[in-house]
């Protein structure tokens, strides 16, 4: 299993907007082949949103399904986005 885990900053006063539009995106990564779990979380950080994404392959991770439904959603996310750093974890 691939765990790929995004923490989001976000602008100040804009989590409930972008949350609604993280939400939209984890229950479109859902539906892509090979996507075991998606969710949004809090981390207790002001103005950080993380979406985190489980994975059966860095393949299905990397698809272009995969692209196609963040591109689906960015729009929806972009305008309460400021920056976001990825981590990735692989199961032994």
């Amino acid at each position: 299993m691939i765990l790929q885990i995004v923490k989001n900053t976000i602008k100040d006063g804009c989590e409930k907007e972008y949350i609604a539009g993280a939400k939209a995106l984890a229950a479109d990564q859902k539906l892509v082949p090979g996507c075991l779990t998606a969710g949004v979380y809090k981390t207790g950080k002001e103005n950080e949103i993380v979406i985190m994404t489980g994975w059966e392959s860095t393949e299905a991770m990397n698809s272009e399904t995969a692209g196609q439904a963040f591109l689906k959603n960015k729009a929806d996310l972009k305008p309460y986005f400021l920056a976001n750093t990825t981590e990735i974890l692989e199961s032994v």
